[in-house]
């Protein structure tokens, strides 16, 4: 009988193990849900910035001129997508409030920290950092964590569309304990 409450409790431990990685895990899937709406907000802030630089560039140039300098539109977009994440994205990932999945489970959210901050890698041209999610579902707590790169991209007009932002972020997922 002994061999039976062992299995038991140990198949109990194993399923608050899992209740809790799981969980922990959710809390990755919402950070990565809010980098996609920063990143479509930075593409935003870019197109802006470029907007107003090409139009003061604009307003300087001779019009007479019969070979007029192409301005540095991509250089000018490049700036404002960088100056927004650098301003914003920490800001939000660590400000969001992370969601409680499940009243009958557990009525905690996922704790997302940075495990390494957003550091800009310029020979790759993208921003490199770590989140970790941690979850405590009775008395057990799983972390894991996720590395995330995220392009400067080059503009484009198909930038706007979602399918052309999900190319942007590279990330994987690794248990920490």
């Amino acid at each position: 009988m002994s061999v039976a409450v062992i299995n038991f409790k140990m198949k109990t431990i194993d399923r608050k193990v899992k209740t809790a990685f799981y969980l922990g895990e959710a809390g990755l899937d919402e950070a990565y849900a809010v980098i996609v709406i920063e990143i479509k907000n930075a593409i935003e802030n870019g197109t802006d910035t470029m907007d107003t630089s090409y139009n003061v560039w604009l307003a300087s140039q001779d019009p007479n001129d019969p070979d007029p300098p192409t301005p540095p539109l991509n250089e000018w977009f490049q700036q404002g997508y960088k100056e927004y994440i650098q301003n914003n994205l920490t800001s939000t990932i660590l400000n969001y409030d992370y969601s409680v999945l499940d009243l009958d489970i557990n009525s905690a959210s996922s704790t997302v920290t940075f495990n390494q901050p957003i550091n800009f890698q310029a020979t790759e041209n993208k921003y490199v950092f770590e989140l970790k999610s941690s979850f405590t579902h009775q008395d057990i707590t799983k972390s894991i964590k996720s590395q995330y790169k995220i392009a400067v991209p080059d503009y484009s007009s198909d930038l706007i569309k979602k399918e052309k932002i999900l190319p942007l972020i590279e990330y994987t997922y690794t248990d920490m304990e």
